[in-house]
């Protein structure tokens, strides 16, 4: 049976199963957490993404904040499944990349893919998936779902803003959703510099943005996004915008506070 890999940066590739990762969970907590994975708690209410709080300040940018998440369950951003709009792209054959282009497989990034169920998705689909994440935790979960359904996908566990050193080589497409609103906003230009590196000469970027808001930065993450933001970035890092559109098959709890922008790289 197919098994992902893991690269971690401060070891050799291993495979941290759930139940090893749960180790570091207080036994107080652990049904929680558990229950965020069954989906009995899938965290669609936005509010409880805003409201979680790490037991101590921490700073966004370093993997010990999302562990912190992760461990405690914390975990609002998660829909506890795929995301509608993705599978609604993928059924009516509007995402931009096929899965299978002269014999070979479209090859899709999924940065802070979290539990990883849009990874699955398209792995299920036929693509070559590299799914990165700051915290082994969901990798973990997300590596033992793919064993079990017999799928495969690049599982990298690393700074994001690292990431052009560890592919092997270019992508296809980008698959972006809820990793933007969760990165400090004062890197969110250098995101799309990162992202434009990885991707290949007329390659895409697939993005749901949320949450959507014209207010002024505050406290996150999530943190509000401004379309014109998007937009700014994409084009000073040469993406083309191809398409957009707020999509109505978007979770209930999101509908109207997300929209998805195609860009191409064309320079």
């Amino acid at each position: 049976m197919p098994r992902c890999s893991f690269d971690f940066p401060w070891a050799s590739p291993v495979h941290a199963s759930f139940r090893q990762l749960l180790d570091g969970v207080p036994r107080s907590k652990r049904r929680l957490h558990q229950e965020f994975h069954a989906g009995v708690a899938v965290g669609c209410q936005d509010r409880k993404f805003a409201a979680a709080r790490p037991i101590r300040e921490m700073d966004v940018n370093a993997a010990a904040y999302w562990s912190e998440r992760y461990r405690r369950g914390e975990t609002g951003w998660d829909l506890g499944g795929e995301t509608p709009v993705l599978r609604e792209l993928l059924q009516r054959g509007s995402f931009p990349v096929p899965a299978q282009d002269a014999g070979r497989k479209g090859r899709i990034l999924v940065p802070g893919c979290g539990y990883g169920h849009d990874v699955v998705l398209l792995a299920r689909r036929g693509y070559d998936v590299v799914a990165v994440d700051f915290a082994p935790e969901p990798l973990g979960w997300l590596g033992e779902q793919l064993s079990r359904k017999g799928l495969a996908a690049q599982l990298l566990c690393v700074d994001l803003f690292e990431l052009p050193q560890h592919l092997s080589e270019p992508v296809d497409a980008v698959w972006e959703y809820t990793c933007y609103c969760a990165l400090d906003p004062r890197r969110r230009d250098e995101y799309f510099a990162i992202l434009r590196q990885v991707l290949r000469a007329q390659g895409w970027l697939v993005g749901l943005f949320f949450p959507l808001s014209s207010e002024p930065l505050g406290e996150g993450p999530p943190f509000p996004v401004s379309r014109e933001e998007v937009l700014a970035f994409g084009q000073r890092h040469g993406f083309v915008l191809r398409q957009r559109l707020v999509p109505q098959s978007s979770h209930p709890a999101r509908r109207g506070r997300e929209e998805l922008f195609v860009f191409q790289k064309v320079s």
